[in-house]
């Protein structure tokens, strides 16, 4: 973990770019975010680098009171970047005027590949951050938390070190990407006479809707005046993770701004990589728990001394059910209070890192944690974001490969993710087996082997214990026994694709092969989609057809068969699985469905593109001689009659092949696949030029249908 600070005292700067990695097992998705001018001076930027090791293409897009509107792609090699400069992109667009909106970056490449954070700023006091996320839908509602544990109200926390009449306001923003109204509820929880109080704000958001809630008259007949403090918390249920959000506090005096992190992730456990304490800085731990229960949390400093690692345990802390609380790291230090081991931390000592993890009464994972880290002399204030996504829990061995008679012990572990330490589960664990006449399993985990055949053990853990539940659900061991000692037959097994890329309903063939060769293997092939590829950001694609879904290798300890696309460009995914008596081998390929040569229609003076959707966001790639027609269209027509603009709707989508414009899987649009065509709408045409319009279609090539709306063309 990591990040790169920037601040700059005479201008109110103070940004934290995270070091992010790369996680190549997700799909390939839209980055979204929002902007906002806080008044006529503030601008910003937005940083996108392409993190993978290949050439990805990206396309901007701005989300305007539900209309997109797309700038030039950009192509960035590996470890390339570039800086989308708000204001400077917005003016010929013809949005000058506008204060808000959403913003959009699609991208084909490989997975994980596009990394972006946004920042405002007016140069005076105010600087915000925004984070970007990807996009993600799920078959049902979700039930979606943004968190932070704290965000300034009110009076400032003299810890501060500011001017004892500052007073900071809150500015939430929200952007609602969806096609559909959203019903948000913004939770605030203050403290008020030593107990916990919340208050909740609805706010309705339509599609396309950017909303900058200033809550100050939201909270100043409700929070108490002496309190410096709140947590706050955005919900809804949705099927998509269209809302994004950003959160700064600004001193009423325009000076001084106090971000605060806007996430969904909780966990038992978190790490933070930097808290500082000297005669300038200090830093506040900050953590929320979301639980309807107390939290129970140690929280250890670390430091170094002359290269030795330490850590200091503070005393284990109450945190009451939907409470905040903070860690002043500068006053622990100034206590000089010994921890349990009897250590102190030296005053010698200014910088180290930290963790926080609960001890009881339950490892839930209920935790958001944060740090504030601020300079009292330059009066700049750094957000770091720092919670982990908690445990997760494995079944150890995952698979037993053993003869009839064996006994073996399966073993549940829980790992941390930000450490990567992992502890043995020795309570609240219910074991069974799929079949025990194979396998059976007793309430310790010891495995035996009864019978041949398969059977799978299920390991479900709960904590704390019943009735109540955590969001981890169960972890399985395939247990395959066999009626002799014969050792399983080592290889490995992959998969070839000869071509790698097919047109839509173009063949391949496929070939997987043991190595070393082994005759006589059973192989199943199967297919699945790459979710959101091709242009399409939905799922449930039709996949092909294989001319042998299944056999045996041959003696060269092969299996081959034919492969036949889908109508849809995008990536299809080739699995292949060997099945012996003594287990299974697995090995996949992508195969690349395109019409290759597409090319995407920019943005011109004489057009604009219409029809984009959020399931289909980019939807004019053409063929170069296309592209090349159209704009040549447009000029002609702006010629003959000034001012006038053509609307152009669909052509292609990035990969070609059907365009589902209903996001169905299936026509009406019978064309559009090769990017060939492009309908053009009539609606900025006058009837009486629409003649005048044709003879410059049929002078520049292009054939076409008139149908309702539109004239769809043909180049």
């Amino acid at each position: 973990m990591g990040g790169i600070s920037v601040t700059n005292p005479d201008r109110g700067i103070a940004w934290n770019f995270r070091l992010y990695n790369v996680d190549p097992s997700l799909p390939v998705l839209p980055l979204r975010g929002l902007f906002w001018f806080h008044d006529e001076e503030t601008d910003g930027f937005v940083a996108v680098q392409n993190a993978s090791e290949e050439f990805i293409s990206v396309t901007p897009r701005f989300h305007i009171a539900g209309t997109f509107y797309p700038l030039a792609p950009v192509s960035l090699a590996s470890g390339q970047g570039f800086k989308l400069e708000l204001r400077r992109e917005l003016r010929p667009l013809g949005l000058a005027d506008v204060n808000a909106g959403g913003i959009e970056f699609l991208y084909e490449g490989p997975p994980d590949a596009l990394k972006a954070h946004g920042v405002l700023f007016n140069g005076r006091g105010f600087s915000a951050e925004v984070d970007f996320s990807p996009f993600a839908e799920w078959p049902d509602r979700h039930a979606v938390t943004l968190r932070t544990p704290r965000f300034a109200v009110g009076r400032a926390d003299p810890a501060l070190g500011l001017p004892a009449r500052t007073r900071f306001d809150a500015y939430l923003a929200l952007h609602n990407f969806n096609q559909h109204d959203l019903a948000v509820t913004v939770t605030a929880g203050y403290q008020e006479a030593g107990s916990t109080q919340e208050h909740q704000i609805p706010v309705s958001l339509a599609p396309g809707d950017t909303q900058v809630l200033s809550l100050h008259p939201y909270l100043r007949d409700v929070v108490p005046e002496d309190a410096h403090w709140a947590s706050l918390e955005v919900s809804y249920s949705d099927r998509h993770n269209g809302l994004v959000a950003a959160l700064v506090s600004v001193s009423r005096d325009g000076e001084h701004s106090i971000r605060s992190v806007l996430n969904w992730v909780r966990g038992s456990k978190a790490e933070g990589w930097l808290w500082r304490a000297d005669v300038d800085y200090n830093t506040f731990i900050t953590m929320l728990n979301t639980d309807t229960e107390e939290a129970r949390v140690v929280v250890s400093l670390d430091y170094h001394v002359n290269g030795v690692r330490y850590s200091y345990d503070l005393a284990e802390r109450a945190i009451p059910a939907r409470a905040s609380d903070a860690i002043d790291v500068g006053q622990v230090i100034a206590s000089a209070v010994p921890d349990a081991d009897g250590d102190v931390i030296p005053s010698s000592v200014s910088f180290g890192g930290y963790s926080v993890r609960k001890t009881s009464p339950s490892q839930c994972p209920t935790l958001t944690t944060e740090a504030l880290l601020f300079n009292r002399r330059q009066r700049t204030f750094l957000s770091f974001y720092n919670t982990c996504c908690g445990d997760y829990v494995y079944v150890d061995p995952f698979q037993f490969l053993d003869p009839v008679g064996f006994n073996g012990r399966l073993i549940v572990w829980s790992c941390n993710f930000c450490s990567g330490i992992c502890v043995e589960i020795v309570q609240g664990i219910t074991y069974w087996s799929t079949n025990p006449a194979i396998a059976s399993v007793d309430g310790g985990g010891n495995v035996a082997g009864i019978g041949p055949g398969n059977a799978v053990i299920w390991a479900h853990f709960e904590y704390p214990a019943p009735p109540r539940r955590c969001p981890i659900e169960a972890c399985e061991c395939e247990m395959r026994t066999r009626d002799d000692d014969t050792p399983a037959t080592p290889f490995e097994l992959s998969v070839s694709l000869s071509p790698t890329s097919v047109l839509p309903q173009g063949s391949t063939t496929v070939t997987v092969s043991t190595n070393p060769a082994v005759s006589g293997v059973s192989i199943s092939l199967s297919a699945v989609e790459q979710g959101n590829s091709g242009g399409h950001i939905h799922l449930g694609r039709p996949l092909g057809s294989f001319s042998s879904s299944s056999g045996t290798t041959d003696s060269n300890g092969q299996f081959v068969s034919n492969y036949t696309a889908s109508l849809f460009g995008g990536t299809e995914i080739i699995n292949a699985r060997a099945n012996t008596a003594n287990g299974v081998a697995d090995a996949s390929a992508a195969l690349t469905v395109a019409v290759l040569s597409l090319f995407q229609l920019g943005p011109g003076a004489n057009y604009n593109l219409v029809g984009a959707t959020p399931t289909h966001p980019s939807n004019h790639f053409g063929t170069l001689v296309a592209n090349s027609g159209l704009a040549n269209i447009a000029n002609q027509y702006a010629a003959q009659f000034p001012g006038s603009i053509l609307l152009y709707n669909d052509q292609s989508l990035i990969r070609g092949g059907l365009f589902d414009i209903a996001a169905t899987w299936s026509t009406p649009h019978i064309e559009h696949r090769l990017g060939g065509n492009c309908d053009v709408s009539d609606s900025s045409v006058p009837s009486d030029r629409w003649a005048a319009l044709e003879s410059i279609f049929i002078a520049n090539n292009a054939s076409f249908l008139r149908e309702p709306g539109h004239w769809h063309l043909r180049f």
